[in-house]
């Protein structure tokens, strides 16, 4: 791909300890197993662990409100901009 990282920018992390942010988006793990009960076709029941699921979450304010100022979004409710 022809990538160059940076010692000073470039952070490696373990995500089942911590969070990272990248372009803007805070990934983690979520903290909490489910459980799901199943049942199979022959009418017989068990339970199923979901495993511990990779999450990300997105600054929805920081990005409505960008919107706003470009004028794509006015009182919370999108405006067309035509080029």
């Amino acid at each position: 791909m022809g990538l160059t990282l940076i010692e000073s920018k470039t952070k490696v992390t373990n995500l089942n300890k911590s969070y990272a942010f990248f372009l803007g988006v805070k990934f983690f793990r979520a903290r909490t197993t489910t459980y799901v009960t199943n049942i199979s076709s022959k009418g017989s029941s068990f339970i199923k662990r979901n495993s511990i699921k990779l999450r990300f979450e997105a600054p929805l304010n920081k990005i409505l409100k960008k919107l706003e100022v470009a004028g794509f979004v006015e009182n919370k409710k999108s405006t067309p901009k035509f080029v």
